[in-house]
């Protein structure tokens, strides 16, 4: 069976994305996916019912769309994603790394969440689409997935991915400050009368451009390796493109 390329956890303007469900919807068709689930958040003060359901059943794509929401676990910090099908509903443990959490504390919530009654069937191995391989492990039992948690659009040259951390090595200000000012040193040349006497307010474009490139992320420091694309039952796979 061919994988099909898609993003199971993506935000609209009906909670605190900044794109409407038709714009996000476009945005992936421009990317080349095949499938779509709408997860706003289920306590949102933007969240309408049934507006929000009504909206996400009439969208016309040539992708498969998918109505879901991404629920908070009541007794502590912890979002669900809860995706529906025609005949099923898909549970997701969502974004593990953003809490920290180990493998251990992992699977105690896991347990708690399922005897609440939210049968959990997959996990996010990443946080808003950047791989977190602690999680990618057998020693949880549940399916691995790949999402976007899309927010905003990315517009760097890579395609929506997103943003990397400061530490990682592959982040923009570890591996391109050299090469950048080299590239630029002739475009922003300064004149050989310059000082920082006669122009004390004049300011080097290197920061200014390393700080649009931390904002936007990298072409490649976001991508995910095709490892990534996990299918949970023959159902499901995702790959994180957008941010």
């Amino acid at each position: 069976m061919a994988l099909l390329k898609g993003n199971l956890h993506a935000h609209t303007t009906f909670s605190d994305g900044i794109r409407t469900p038709s714009g996000l919807v476009a945005e992936y068709e421009e990317r080349g996916y095949d499938f779509l689930a709408v997860t706003d958040h289920f306590d949102h003060d933007n969240l309408v019912h049934p507006e929000y359901e009504e909206t996400i059943a009439a969208l016309d794509s040539r992708l498969l769309i998918f109505r879901g929401i991404e629920l908070g676990y009541g007794r502590f910090d912890q979002h669900v994603g809860r995706v529906h099908g025609d005949t099923e509903t898909l549970y997701i443990l969502n974004h593990p790394a953003r809490y920290r959490l180990t493998v251990a504390e992992t699977l105690d919530r896991m347990r708690e969440i399922r005897r609440a009654g939210w049968p959990l069937e997959a996990m996010e191995i990443t946080d808003t689409g950047m791989y977190r391989p602690l999680y990618d492990t057998e020693a949880i039992p549940l399916a691995k997935i790949a999402t976007d948690d899309a927010h905003r659009p990315r517009l760097d040259r890579g395609g929506g991915v997103a943003r990397p951390r400061r530490d990682h090595p592959r982040h923009p200000r570890r591996r391109l400050p050299r090469r950048l000012r080299e590239a630029l040193a002739s475009r922003f040349r300064r004149p050989a009368s310059w000082s920082r006497q006669s122009a004390p307010r004049l300011r080097s474009p290197v920061p200014r451009t390393l700080r649009k490139i931390r904002r936007f992320g990298s072409g490649t420091a976001g991508a995910l390796p095709p490892a990534l694309l996990h299918q949970s039952n023959g159902r499901f796979c995702s790959q994180g493109e957008i941010g």
